[in-house]
């Protein structure tokens, strides 16, 4: 089914809206709520410039917000194979979660900027 053409201003007010709740979910419990993030991600493939940029800021302030003050890296064969507690199995799990939609929200940044750089220079 396809929804209905929203107006330009429409679809902002409805971004906006959605954002809010969906970032206000994610922050009261990361961990639970991690999937949602790849909601956001499917929000800033808008059309709309507006919505876009207002997707890419909700998405630093929920990442400043739940990044964890460690550093996060991708795990080894070796350190996947390891047997370990089900609360680090846990926190394992979130984090590569984590890692791969944050390299996903940078990829996406990257592109918007060499986009708008390219668009400057002509």
């Amino acid at each position: 089914t396809k929804k209905p053409q929203l107006s330009a201003k429409q679809e902002i007010l409805q971004a906006k809206e959605d954002l809010a709740r969906i970032a206000g979910t994610i922050s009261e419990s990361p961990e639970e709520n991690i999937t949602m993030l790849s909601s956001l991600v499917l929000i800033a493939e808008s059309k709309n410039v507006t919505v876009k940029k207002l997707t890419l800021g909700t998405q630093l302030a929920v990442y400043q917000d739940i990044i964890p003050g460690y550093r996060i890296r991708p795990l080894t064969d070796r350190e996947k194979s390891e047997k370990v507690s089900q609360m680090v199995a846990r926190t394992r799990e979130w984090e590569q979660g984590l890692l791969v939609v944050y390299q996903s929200y940078l990829r996406l940044l990257e592109t918007e900027l060499k986009g708008t750089l390219q668009n400057d220079n002509t």
